[in-house]
């Protein structure tokens, strides 16, 4: 797993909150939340791990 960081802020991408999945969250990176971590699947789709 991996965790996906915004160049310019240093947040890393979070799955989105459950009332709104469609958005995508940017918050301070943890490496102990695992809904920061991303696995690649083929193709280049991101899935939440």
């Amino acid at each position: 797993t991996k965790m996906i960081r915004h160049s310019n802020t240093g947040h890393c991408l979070s799955i989105p909150q459950p009332g709104d999945t469609a958005q995508p969250v940017l918050s301070p990176c943890d490496p102990h939340n695992m809904g920061q971590k991303w696995i690649m699947k083929s193709k280049f789709k991101w899935q939440a791990s």
